[in-house]
């Protein structure tokens, strides 16, 4: 068969049934008949921080392999298939389980661009796989996760909704923060997270390790459900503002259908949690930002607790990345700058005037 015609088919195939488990234990086994010269295809699913064996055909394979280990991840990470010619070359497989002579390793994605898992191919030959199986293996995966992942019906999204959605955001615009800009007006929470996702993009060269796109879809939503509760600066916030705040978003959420609403929900709980580096590194620059925008400002906007705050704000966070530890360093130099400037003109936080 053509590349064409084996697609075609394997649509059809998955074309039968709506079950998970099903849609991919058919796939595996239609590949590994239609394709020659293979010992093992199989899926491999994000789950709980590692990546979880499903559907194979072929050699036993490693259950579970955790966050960061071998040829599976590093094709997840760099959003690129691998191809193994002589995996003898490799020393450690890196996947707990021994590998093929060659093999292929395929990410795999939502329609709504989320990373789902890896799908792995190997051969009992050197040298097996051509360029037109890599195309045929990552179309094929795509055709799997477009079945897994596809809307229900009844839940795309509608104009009516786009708009409605698109219109709590908008409040956003003139939603104030507590820190002002360098030209004397309000900041406002639209422009806060433009501008870290604006950092997170600029930094993605710096960071090839991290997932910038993700990084910079968190950067772009932290804020959301401030559209609904308003800001709350982060000293004043209390637990019950939080609560709040959770209870607010996930109903604003749900205003959205299907892959939308699952992709936040996603998103929110891996911002919630920080236990990912994409997680860590969003969270660093949102406080980042905000000691920048703060040495932005004229000092006479700061209250006393920001004199301190601006020191010390993000210090920890950041030295967790070396290339943000070095801008936080430059970053203290200007707020030194600035508060001693402040101090000469008699703007401190001791003039009773300004800060009693």
């Amino acid at each position: 068969m053509t590349q064409r015609e084996t697609l075609s088919a394997l649509k059809a195939l998955l074309d039968r049934t709506d079950d998970r488990v099903a849609t991919m234990a058919n796939a595996a086994a239609f590949l590994s008949d239609a394709v020659p010269g293979l010992d093992r295809v199989g899926f491999y699913l994000l789950s709980g921080g590692a990546l979880v064996l499903g559907p194979f055909i072929g050699k036993p394979a490693e259950p579970r392999i955790p966050e960061d280990d071998g040829l599976l991840w590093a094709t997840l990470k760099a959003k690129r298939l691998f191809s193994i010619p002589d995996t003898a070359e490799l020393g450690e497989s890196g996947t707990g389980d021994a590998l093929s002579v060659a093999e292929l390793a395929v990410p795999l994605w939502a329609p709504c661009g989320e990373a789902r898992g890896v799908l792995r191919i190997g051969s009992p030959e050197k040298d097996r796989f051509t360029a037109e199986d890599e195309d045929l293996f990552t179309a094929a995966g795509a055709l799997v996760m477009e079945k897994l992942y596809a809307e229900p019906k009844g839940e795309r999204m509608d104009p009516r909704t786009f708009l409605d959605y698109l219109s709590v955001c908008e409040r956003l615009k003139s939603e104030p923060r507590h820190c002002f800009t360098a030209g004397g007006i309000r900041e406002y929470v639209a422009g806060h997270s433009w501008r870290i996702a604006l950092m997170a993009m600029l930094l993605a060269p710096e960071f090839p390790e991290l997932d910038m796109d993700r990084v910079v879809r968190m950067c772009l939503i932290h804020d959301l459900g401030e559209a609904v509760t308003g800001d709350i600066p982060t000293f004043c916030k209390t637990a019950a503002d939080e609560a709040f705040e959770q209870r607010k978003l996930a109903e604003f959420t749900d205003m959205l259908p299907g892959d939308q609403n699952r992709m936040l929900k996603t998103l929110f709980a891996e911002m919630d949690a920080l236990k990912t580096p994409e997680a860590r590194f969003y969270k660093c620059l949102d406080k980042l930002e905000a000691v920048i925008q703060h040495n932005e400002s004229d000092t006479a906007t700061w209250t006393a607790i920001e004199y301190e705050l601006n020191r010390h704000y993000a210090v920890k966070e950041a030295a967790a990345f070396p290339w943000l530890k070095a801008l936080r360093d430059e970053m203290l130099k200007d707020t030194e700058q600035k508060i001693a400037e402040a101090e000469a003109a008699n703007l401190s936080p001791a003039n009773d005037a300004l800060f009693g």
